[in-house]
């Protein structure tokens, strides 16, 4: 199977000193750069890149952006902040990069899959037309801040050897509370106001009867 490297968006106005510019963007132009200038090329079958390309995008631009409908204006046709960082310039005069696609002319734009090179082909197809269904994205925020790395496959998830069907065994009932309870009452429950203090029985014994004077027992 075939594997493209997709760099998106490695542009002035994401890096730092640009109008939407994320701290390490230059960074990661420079180890994109670096990456195809070694063995790392050789793990691609064809390398592209996109780029965010204003022109008129209505109001994805805004004097008051809400940073994710709107934005403050950035990648603008023909300014500085529009092209691509210097660090990742020698790979586009080295000739690495074969493609480039442009997005959001006259609208908001947030995939590459929504570009299309010089000669108006879009990157699915460009793509498919060269037997590349697996890519590898890289580039500088907004979509990602990392340096590219190769493709290495999923492992999947292989199911368990064995498993056990038995039900845990139940817990063991709870003994009664240690007290007497020889008059049929229930005893009260632990902290009530009623409970027993401790080293005390339940129901607590009955104080014997005081005797009676013995002027009343005459009575």
């Amino acid at each position: 199977m075939r594997r493209a490297l997709i760099v998106v968006d490695v542009q002035n106005d994401f890096c730092e000193g640009g109008s939407l510019a994320v701290t390490g963007g230059a960074e990661v132009a420079a180890a994109i750069t670096e990456h195809l200038d070694g063995p790392g090329r050789e793990l691609y079958d064809h390398v592209v890149a996109t780029r965010d390309h204003h022109i008129e995008p209505g109001d994805h631009f805004s004097a008051r952006p809400d940073f994710r409908d709107s934005w403050p204006v950035h990648c603008v046709a023909g300014t500085e902040g529009a092209g691509f960082h210097p660090a990742f310039a020698p790979a586009l005069a080295s000739g690495a990069v074969e493609a480039v696609f442009d997005k959001g002319a006259y609208s908001a734009a947030y995939s590459g899959f929504e570009g299309a090179d010089e000669n108006g082909v879009g990157l699915a197809d460009w793509l498919r037309g060269r037997g590349s269904p697996m890519s590898t994205w890289s580039g500088s925020p907004p979509t990602t801040a990392s340096a590219p790395r190769p493709w290495t496959p999923s492992p999947r998830a292989s199911a368990p050897a064995s498993s056990s069907t038995s039900r845990p065994a139940s817990p063991p009932t709870p003994s009664p509370p240690p007290w007497p309870n020889s008059a049929g009452r229930a005893p009260p429950s632990p902290g009530s106001p009623h409970s027993p203090e401790p080293g005390l029985t339940w129901p607590p014994a009955r104080p014997p009867r005081r005797p009676r004077p013995a002027f009343e027992a005459n009575r």
